[in-house]
């Protein structure tokens, strides 16, 4: 059963049908960030048996290096400033209630300079990393500023500065600010990751994990990516500036609130990876191109992927992504709604099932003709969808077949698309196929095995909402074709 840990905060998704530039309309991200109060937060209460103490003065990892491989730490409520954790095998790391990993500094040197505040012998600069939106350019800077738990807007001149933003002088190691700090809580991000390394077996539960300075395509948790097996459990994981946790082989990443990080929530690659009962939400606040790669969670390369009963909403970009060589990828019971791009996409990958999500309000940040569809499988083969609730997206269903070359596992097509049994709701855009920029283009309408089969369709409005061999349809041509023979079709 699905758990919802956080849901507290609500976003505009704006609808942008017929916009020929799908950032013209964003999402209104709010960036005040509700702080959970301490009795609210993660954690767990001292776990059985033995365990080594941490108090937040600690020198954790002076003392992670005295013990030995599989020991149990406990941390003591506080903030941890600062703090990387390189873990041995079997590690466990329990944070009780009101612990809090921390990847920022305090600004407590900030001065009156002419209109502006400033605090200078800052010299941190982080690996610069990404595509932004042309109005975010500042995202390939890792290093973000918090003014009272508020993400600030980073610019890339002192002349853009004005309330609500920060300027980082880079050359002469100075950050500067258009509020007035006197009685708030100012914090820069320094250091890049909570926990990293290639130790297997490790288990991370309980924490708040917030503020790091990752790069994008980089987890707070797991750098590059997690060691093998890795448990990272019913933490909150939050405005960190690339990926939330990035997962490795085996990692199990269950029951967390993770959100309003910078890029993406969750990223992962490799094999027996399994995302289970986690909030996933309002992810991409750094405003990295959607298409590059931002959004709720981002997956590449993985085989035997599970997502299943996770609640992922209002990201800005695809809710669930699987790109690049992803085989045998499972989607299932997930909620996933008013995310700007597809809800649930799969692209340039192989084999799938998608069963039993309700997926809803998605797409509204892309109109290209099937893409904002609450599920949409591009160039991908061997991909079945059943048994999906699909309502109030900007498409409903949808595949794209175009010439995308060939990966580890054979070409990237559109083969073997098999849609069936699933409630479909639509007011806007398609169901179906869109071939572009295809050698093969009437064949993967008449040759290549894709099908839609007993779907059941609700259409709110008039107009034509399935799309086959490059035209819309009505459902009565569409059923010509011998598509949904068995479905339905009523209008609202």
């Amino acid at each position: 059963m699905m758990t919802l840990i956080g849901s507290t905060l609500l976003i505009a998704c704006s609808s942008a049908p017929g916009n020929t530039d799908p950032f013209a309309v964003l999402p209104s991200v709010p960036s005040t960030v509700w702080i959970a109060p301490t009795d609210l937060m993660p954690g767990t209460t001292a776990p059985d048996g033995a365990a080594v103490e941490i108090v937040p003065d600690d020198d954790v990892q002076a003392i992670l290096g005295a013990n030995p491989p599989g020991t149990t730490y406990s941390f003591s409520p506080g903030i941890y400033r600062e703090i990387q954790i390189v873990p041995k095998k079997g590690d466990i790391f329990v944070g009780r209630r009101g612990a809090i990993l921390s990847g920022a500094r305090l600004l407590t040197d900030l001065e009156k300079n002419g209109d502006f505040w400033s605090e200078g012998g800052l010299d941190q600069e982080g690996e610069r990393r990404g595509s932004c939106l042309s109005d975010q350019s500042a995202c390939t800077f890792p290093e973000d500023v918090y003014f009272n738990d508020e993400l600030l807007t980073q610019v890339r001149s002192i002349d853009e500065l004005q309330p609500g933003s920060w300027f980082f002088d880079y050359e002469n190691d100075t950050v500067y600010l258009a509020d007035d700090p006197s009685g708030n809580k100012v914090e820069i991000a320094v250091v890049p990751y909570a926990f990293r390394g290639a130790a297997g077996s490790v288990t991370i539960r309980g924490f708040v994990i917030e503020k790091y300075a990752n790069p994008a395509q980089r987890g707070a948790i797991g750098e590059k990516g997690t060691g093998p097996d890795w448990t990272v459990g019913e933490n909150e994981i939050r405005l960190n500036h690339g990926i939330g946790v990035k997962a490795g082989p085996g990692a199990r990443i269950l029951g967390n609130y993770i959100h309003h990080n910078g890029q993406l929530g969750v990223g992962g690659s490799g094999q027996g990876i399994l995302v289970e009962g986690n909030e996933i939400a309002y992810n991409n606040i750094g405003g990295f191109n959607p298409y590059w790669g931002g959004g709720g969670a981002k997956f590449v390369m993985t085989v035997g992927l599970v997502v299943i009963d996770n609640y992922v909403h209002h990201n800005i970009g695809p809710g669930l992504w699987t790109d690049i060589d992803n085989m045998d990828t499972r989607y299932e019971s997930n909620l996933v709604v008013a995310n700007y791009h597809a809800g649930i996409k799969h692209e340039i990958s192989y084999d799938a099932v998608i069963i039993d999500n309700v997926v809803e309000g998605n797409g509204f940040g892309n109109d290209n003709t099937v893409a904002g569809a609450g599920i949409f499988v591009s160039s991908s083969p061997n991909v079945e969808v059943t048994g999906n609730v699909v309502k109030g997206n900007f498409d409903g269903i949808g595949g794209l077949a175009r010439d995308r070359g060939d990966g580890r596992y054979g070409p990237y097509e559109l083969r073997n698309f098999y849609v069936h049994d699933n409630e479909v709701e639509m007011a806007d855009g398609y169901t179906g196929i869109v071939s572009v920029r295809s050698k093969n283009r009437n064949a993967v309408y008449t040759e290549w095995g894709n099908r839609f089969e007993g779907n059941n369709y609700s259409i709110v409005g008039g107009g034509k909402h399935f799309w086959w061999l490059g035209k819309p349809r009505t459902f009565d041509e569409w059923t010509s074709y011998g598509l949904d023979t068995s479905g339905s079709m009523q209008r609202q």
